[in-house]
């Protein structure tokens, strides 16, 4: 198993308005596309829509790195619990303990 992609969720607060941005990172692959804004809202004004899209998109890059980061720790964590399942096989050093589990 490992992460496909993320998409995440941000809400910035501006007096009693919330703008919301989505953002999805596509590919882990494609550095052409770091990171895709995919949906952006607001119940204020069109300018904290501009405000919170042009920051975003000066720091695209650097957000990408983080959240390629965040499927890093989630792919090594997949990759280790696969190999840290617990079986009990019953060998010849040992009891039965199925009555445990």
């Amino acid at each position: 198993m490992k992460v496909h992609r993320i998409i995440t969720t941000i809400e910035v607060e501006n007096d009693n308005s919330i703008t919301s941005v989505e953002l999805t990172k596509l590919s882990f692959d494609n550095i052409k596309h770091p990171l895709v804004i995919t949906n952006i809202t607001t119940n204020g004004s069109a300018n904290d829509i501009k405000q919170v899209y042009d920051s975003v998109d000066k720091h695209r890059l650097v957000i990408a790195i983080k959240l390629k980061s965040i499927a890093r720790y989630i792919n090594e964590s997949l990759d280790n619990h696969e190999r840290d399942e617990i079986t009990d096989d019953n060998s010849t050093n040992e009891t039965n303990d199925d009555s445990f589990l």
